[in-house]
């Protein structure tokens, strides 16, 4: 999709987060997150570099520690799209869309998006 299509402005931002793989369950089961960075954000979204494929369709959860919020934001996100890094063949780059979710930040990251947008140049 080129950015004209785009019906929300991406920053150009490099912030860690966590995406939760495989949820930790009551019976013993560990969890797996894995601690990344992003390329870029917006309102609806995010593109992310992991260290593995990511399958297509699945609904995570994501915790950011984003810069300009004063705690990690958690919010649920569809991987839209993920690819083979063309800088680092060891690395996916991935596509999130970002859920209108009960119990998420999604509120907030809205907030301080849209902010962040009309502080950019």
């Amino acid at each position: 999709m080129t950015e004209k299509k785009r019906k929300h402005e991406r920053l150009p931002s490099t912030e860690t987060i966590f995406i939760e793989l495989v949820s930790s369950s009551a019976d013993g089961h560990k969890g797996e997150v894995v601690r990344c960075k992003t390329s870029d954000i917006s309102v609806n979204g995010l593109r992310a570099q992991v260290g593995k494929e990511l399958i297509l369709g699945a609904i995570l959860q994501v915790g950011i520690d984003l810069q300009e919020a004063q705690d990690t934001l958690y919010l649920a996100a569809q991987v839209i799209w993920c690819k083979p890094d063309k800088n680092n063949p060891s690395h996916w780059s991935a596509g999130f869309e970002l859920l209108n979710a009960n119990d998420s930040d999604i509120k907030i990251w809205r907030k301080v998006l849209a902010e962040m947008s009309e502080l950019s140049p």
